[in-house]
């Protein structure tokens, strides 16, 4: 998801069961894994995104905002 846009589903990436947030960015840009801070996500069915670190175990559906 793209900061300040509202909440969209696109194309997904995929993962392998236990993959976190630092996963999800590593895997678009290696410079946006190392400055990761924390990250929104938005659970399947979740109206409101949690605020969780960069360790974060990811499950089927999320939506992830990554934050630096």
């Amino acid at each position: 998801k793209t900061p300040g846009q509202p909440v969209t589903r696109t194309a997904p990436l995929t993962f392998s069961p236990g993959a976190t947030v630092a996963d999800v960015a590593a895997k678009l840009h290696e410079d946006l894994e190392r400055r990761l801070k924390t990250a929104k996500v938005w659970s399947a069915g979740a109206m409101a995104p949690k605020t969780v670190g960069r360790d974060h175990v990811l499950c089927e559906g999320d939506l992830v905002e990554l934050q630096t």
